[in-house]
């Protein structure tokens, strides 16, 4: 076998490497997953129970209250406790497994003063309404249809729908009921509306049904109406039994992502953790694969086989690029695969490549100054403890090191020389490099603990000087470890 492949399939082999590139890959992924689902999670409202109310008089005039208990996705509460109140006397009742909880009030209810309040529990943790919820009730005999919009689709957060709710004579459900849906506008003809719908589905049978209508991208901004009619009933009709139109509102809450934005989730996200373990990755994989072997020894004897120093460094350096360059490629690419599922977009390619280019300098620039102080010192012991001070401090502390420095001078944002100053810090350790990355693209820098804006280019900072800056921390540290491991061929 090669000298190149076995070293590459050697490092690839390794335990450790094979633990922290998993880490790596799986942690971005998870970092990625909840970036965006919590970016487009639904709003904690959808976990609260709301209750809606129909009504019908029956033959002897006595009225009934039909109440629905549902939560944020139109899903049915059972178990709410429901209060009504009339005048100075109280009924109570809890919904059952459809949702549904029945009242018959005395005939000598005063229906002019009718309220009602619940409570339901979350977690155990009990909620109630904060005030009575007044019921009105029309002169219709049956309240017929209503519309309750703001319901939340499971599938898609961003999309709204509504539940339609119907109380007929005796409480019976609904006829065969035509439902339209449409852009509203304030004063339009039902039949206009139904001449310009956008959606359509007919129902029939219920009381409580959740409709998530489908409608063009062109409308998405736009104020609906819900039309609902029942062929069934003459025109002439109440409204309440043949043509009902409610307005609803918008449909969805849907808004682009901006690339801004995007960018920003991604240095927070999939950045934070190639930040942290490509550079662990990085000087360990160095230190076992090379600087270990160099200091105990062993490379002495590998050395009798018909290969020079310099090939045995380059070839194990190539072989612990080869982990690094894999392990940032797989995290990115993962990443952008959740980022289309969620925002419907791709990264742009000069971003994904420009931040994985942040990232494969980061851990190549680790590696050769490992690589090159393990031919400054004799023992395992004190590469081991270089290594480690190299993580740490460049890794762990570099954020935080600059944060001290322009306290201690009296640097503030306001300062004509925090720019220069931070830029410097970022040029001095091969972990802020993926900070000029994000100055380049968003034109913010600073520390954890004040950022400004500034233009990059009025600092030279612009792609061609990205590339040169991450050439030099790749390149230079590795020639002075090659340069000084061919001084000794």
């Amino acid at each position: 076998m090669r000298p190149i492949a076995y070293e590459i399939k050697r490092t690839l082999s390794s335990k450790f490497v094979i633990l922290i590139v998993i880490a790596i890959i799986g942690l971005s992924t998870l970092l990625a997953y909840e970036s965006g689902s919590t970016a487009r999670a639904a709003p904690i409202s959808v976990n609260d129970v709301q209750v809606s109310y129909g009504f019908y008089f029956s033959q002897n005039s006595s009225l009934n209250l039909v109440m629905f208990g549902h939560n944020g996705y139109g899903s049915p509460s059972s178990g709410v406790s429901v209060n009504v109140f009339y005048g100075t006397g109280e009924l109570t009742s809890s919904t059952n497994r459809e949702g549904f909880a029945n009242f018959s009030l005395p005939s000598s209810a005063n229906i002019s003063q009718l309220s009602y309040n619940y409570t339901y529990h979350f977690f155990g943790i009990s909620r109630s309404t904060a005030v009575k919820i007044p019921i009105i009730i029309s002169d219709d005999t049956f309240s017929g249809y209503n519309v309750i919009p703001g319901i939340i689709d499971r599938s898609n957060d961003t999309r709204f729908g509504f539940i339609v709710m119907y109380v007929g004579p005796n409480g019976s459900k609904a006829p065969s009921t035509s439902i339209y849906v449409s852009t509203y506008f304030p004063g339009e003809s039902p039949t206009f509306a139904e001449a310009n719908k956008t959606f359509v589905v007919s129902q029939s049978n219920f009381n409580a049904i959740t409709v998530f209508p489908y409608f063009p991208s062109s409308t998405i901004n736009d104020t609906f109406e819900v039309v609902l009619s029942d062929p069934t009933v003459p025109a002439v009709a109440s409204s309440s039994s043949s043509v009902s139109v409610f307005p609803i509102g918008k449909l969805s809450s849907y808004t682009p992502i901006t690339s801004t934005q995007l960018q920003s989730l991604v240095f927070s996200g999939t950045g934070s953790i190639l930040g942290f373990l490509i550079p662990l990755l990085a000087v360990f994989s160095g230190y076992l694969t090379y600087s270990k072997d160099k200091t105990s020894g062993v490379l002495e004897s590998v050395l009798k086989r018909p290969v020079t120093r310099g090939d045995l460094i380059s070839s194990r350096f190539l072989a612990n690029s080869v982990a690094i360059i894999g392990s940032v490629i797989v995290s990115m690419a993962i990443g952008d695969l959740f980022i289309k599922y969620y925002f419907a977009t791709y990264l742009s390619p000069d971003f994904f490549l420009f931040f994985v280019w942040a990232y494969i300098t980061e851990g190549l620039a680790f590696l050769g100054l490992v690589y090159l102080f393990t031919h400054l010192v004799k023992s395992q012991g004190s590469i081991l403890g270089i290594a480690l001070v190299l993580f740490v401090v460049f890794d762990l502390f570099w954020s935080i090191i600059p944060v001290a420095v322009e306290a201690g001078l009296g640097i503030t944002g306001s300062s004509a020389i925090y720019i220069p100053t931070n830029i410097g810090f970022d040029l001095a350790g091969p972990s802020g490099f993926s900070s000029l990355v994000q100055f380049y693209f968003q034109n913010t820098l600073g520390s954890i603990t004040s950022s400004v804006q500034a233009n990059p280019a009025s600092y030279s900072i612009n792609a061609y000087t990205l590339i040169i800056i991450g050439l030099v921390w790749i390149i230079v540290p590795f020639v002075i470890a090659l340069s000084l491991a061919r001084s000794r061929d």
